[in-house]
């Protein structure tokens, strides 16, 4: 029982890493998302097995009942040591059930987890994947960006936006900076090609 509770203990904080590397990951595969699910049932039944051993041991540590201790003074040596004697011979001929239950979670996880490698591997892969993914997705994605050289349909106000920009102003040189300044408010969505529109004016 000793060398199973060691394996255990050993085994099972590994495993619940490698449970929250898989959670981070978002792993949408079903196959690898199934082996999680079983790696997950198995460290909840070792997390079981645990809390429970803990439990007895602390239970045994408990001081014993003062009723239990005058009892004892009072029974005799040879009734005591046949109760001990049935005792050990129910042991023998009927397991332990925390005993089973180690047993069976300690292979469990250790069937679970002998696959370990091969998992982080194929995780490795589907997060690969899913990276070439998104960056063909935003390679491929088309924008609603305009033709880049042609103002189209708008010849007349074309013209006047070229005239207007390239005219002296009408204010004297010798007059405030501030009121040498001219303005074009160009309005419209974003995307439209405004700045593009005005740079191929120029």
């Amino acid at each position: 029982m000793k060398e199973e509770l060691e394996r255990l203990r050993e085994n099972h904080p590994k495993m619940q890493a490698v449970v929250f590397v898989a959670n981070q990951a978002q792993i949408s595969d079903p196959a690898l998302n199934k082996w999680i699910w079983q790696l997950r049932d198995a460290i909840d039944e070792a997390d079981d097995v645990l809390d429970e051993l803990e439990y007895m041991k602390l239970k045994q540590q408990l001081p014993k009942n003062t009723d239990e201790t005058k009892k004892r003074k009072f029974t005799s040596f040879l009734f005591e040591s046949a109760r001990k004697i049935l005792k050990v011979g129910e042991r023998v001929l009927k397991i332990d059930p925390n005993l089973k239950r180690l047993e069976k979670a300690v292979q469990k996880l250790d069937k679970v987890s002998a696959d370990v490698t091969n998992f982080l591997h194929l995780l490795d892969s589907a997060k690969q994947e899913q990276k070439e993914q998104e960056v063909d997705f935003y390679k491929t994605r088309e924008t609603g960006s305009l033709p880049k050289n042609d103002l189209i349909g708008r010849d007349k106000d074309k013209e006047l936006v070229m005239e207007w920009l390239r005219k002296p102003s009408n204010e004297h040189r010798g007059t405030d900076l501030h009121r040498n300044i001219s303005l074009l408010s160009i309005v419209g969505h974003g995307g439209m090609g405004k700045t593009n529109s005005l740079a191929t004016c120029l």
